[in-house]
């Protein structure tokens, strides 16, 4: 199907049509190829979106998206990229699965939250920013994955994993707004899918409470990898940092993120970095608020072998050691 980019909407889908499927087809050239807002038991699969405005914009509840290019030619290989964001989500969705797609070569991001407080969101085994064999990079202009926007959307309770994030221009995955309780394992950020150099412009993975107005806007309880084999990411060859978790304001601030078991390296300046706004001072009574972790002091360690660990740290504090080479 073959829109305008001046008109509106190739398929739209209303609430009145739930277990509905999209499957199959060619969308391109139109403002908006899938709108879809809101709708409940919906799949979207196997079909190919390329310029146009918008990819889809999609809410509601229990939405599979599979087995999509969106942003590419049939082959997965060339840009044909959409204008703005590939699949965009929004309005509150919650029990939404996106899995098996290739999200690349558009000038938004690869996947956006843009309204909302959603929940329950799987993101699995997508390629986000290279072609379909995941060697050649085809980026998207903005985020890989947007998780909120410090404006009127953000993301609770979900999964990113066993994802290819890579040679997109700004962040691989940005956590923004108020996202809680999200895990993010096993996916390969700033790698093609042997491992080779394909850095993300900026950070692998960006987590920041920010936003305006009301509502929540601290990230807080996330983790990035965790305690059983398979949950670490590679994290590599990025444009700023592996990690950088940071808070805008003293009320906008980001606690109690966890980041266990990855591999961080190559990458342009700190693998982790708990970082804070430098245009707002930090004075006495906001500084434990701006500088994650604060007041809690790090960890010192004067001296390690193979068999001993010393030095001193807080109650419950647990200490991981990594190898330098893999």
């Amino acid at each position: 199907l073959i829109g305008s980019l001046g008109g509106n909407i190739l398929l739209s889908i209303a609430s009145s049509a739930p277990n509905s499927e999209i499957r199959g087809l060619q969308l391109q050239q139109t403002n908006t190829a899938i709108r879809a807002q809101p709708v409940s038991d919906l799949t979207i699969n196997g079909n190919y979106i390329n310029e146009c405005v918008f990819g889809m914009i999609i809410s509601g509840n229990n939405i599979t998206i599979k087995n999509n290019k969106i942003g590419t030619d049939i082959t997965g290989t060339i840009d044909m990229g959409n204008f703005s964001d590939a699949i965009a989500i929004g309005s509150s969705s919650t029990n939404m699965v996106i899995k098996d797609n290739l999200i690349s070569a558009n000038l938004g991001s690869g996947i956006s939250f843009f309204l909302g407080n959603n929940k329950q969101i799987t993101i699995k085994n997508n390629k986000i920013g290279t072609d379909i064999t995941g060697v050649a990079a085809l980026g998207n202009m903005r985020q890989g994955i947007e998780m909120g926007n410090c404006d009127n959307g953000d993301v609770d309770s979900s999964l990113v994993e066993d994802n290819l994030i890579s040679a997109n221009i700004r962040n691989g995955i940005a956590l923004r707004k108020g996202p809680d309780a999200n895990f993010i394992r096993n996916n390969k950020i700033g790698t093609d899918i042997s491992g080779n150099p394909m850095g993300n412009g900026e950070n692998g993975i960006l987590i920041e409470g920010c936003g305006f107005g009301f509502g929540d806007r601290t990230a807080l309880n996330n983790k990035i990898g965790g305690p059983a084999s398979g949950d670490g990411n590679t994290i590599a060859f990025n444009g700023i940092d592996g990690i950088q978790i940071r808070g805008r304001s003293p009320n906008f601030f980001s606690d109690f993120n966890i980041i266990s078991r990855n591999k961080i390296f190559n990458n342009k300046s700190k693998a982790i970095n708990l970082n804070y706004n430098a245009a707002v001072p930090l004075l006495p009574g906001n500084r434990a608020k701006l500088l994650p972790n604060l007041p809690k002091p790090a960890p010192i360690i004067n001296s390690y072998d193979s068999a001993v660990l010393s030095g001193t740290s807080q109650p419950n504090d647990v200490i991981e050691i990594f190898s330098s080479t893999f």
